[in-house]
């Protein structure tokens, strides 16, 4: 039996979709739209890697990045609505010529500024301005760190790339990021490439932080 003959003769083929407010109503079900906490700006598509795992496909080809005027409405926006949460991504939004203005109008909007980094473009030596600028404001540094592994980061990421982001997270510890007592919030994200879960987080938070430490003194 094929998918048309079983569609007939059980005559789900004739029945109409019925309408989702009617289902809801159906199911005793009411939708409410609670209050937007979190505003997450993707301020590009340029990056400075070509990671086969991005859904984005950003890398340094893309031409695409948000303009001056974009980000004034963005910062126009977010001084409007007040969230709890501001979320800066890319691309790699170190490469937007706009990241630091954004980053100093953002960083008194919201109690909790977040830049997410893939961590190389941060130890280039043209970043450092910014860098100090994300200390000063104390905006949560979110950095991709596939893993601990060197062969699996380059074979994700590029040769040579997984130590160019020790280098960088070295140098985020020298400055008192993801340093005790600090109040300097460094938080490392691995995604899977696979059709595979990720290790639970606190299982994995725990081998990351004993494998760095004892490698590279991270």
């Amino acid at each position: 039996m094929n998918p048309g003959q079983a569609l007939q003769e059980t005559g789900a083929a004739e029945r109409p979709l019925e309408p989702f407010r009617q289902t809801l109503a159906r199911q005793a079900l009411k939708l409410e739209r609670g209050k937007t906490t979190m505003l997450q700006i993707n301020v590009g598509l340029r990056c400075n890697q070509s990671c086969r795992h991005c859904h984005l496909c950003a890398g340094p080809h893309r031409p695409e990045n948000m303009s001056a005027a974009t980000a004034e409405e963005v910062i126009a926006y977010a001084e409007r609505s007040r969230f709890e949460i501001i979320d800066i991504t890319g691309g790699a939004p170190e490469l937007n010529p706009n990241i630091e203005t954004l980053v100093k109008r953002l960083s008194s909007l919201a109690p909790r500024v977040m830049v997410r980094s893939n961590l190389s473009v941060l130890n280039d030596q043209e970043r450092d301005r910014l860098t100090r600028l994300l200390k000063e404001r104390r905006v949560v540094i979110v950095a991709s760190f596939p893993s601990y592994s060197e062969a699996q980061a380059d074979s994700q990421r590029g040769k040579g790339v997984f130590q160019v982001s020790i280098d960088a997270l070295r140098k985020l510890n020298a400055m008192g990021y993801g340093q005790s007592g600090t109040g300097l919030e460094l938080d490392l994200v691995s995604n899977p490439t696979g059709a595979f879960l990720p290790t639970p987080q606190g299982q994995m938070e725990q081998r990351f932080r004993e494998v760095l430490k004892k490698k590279w003194g991270i």
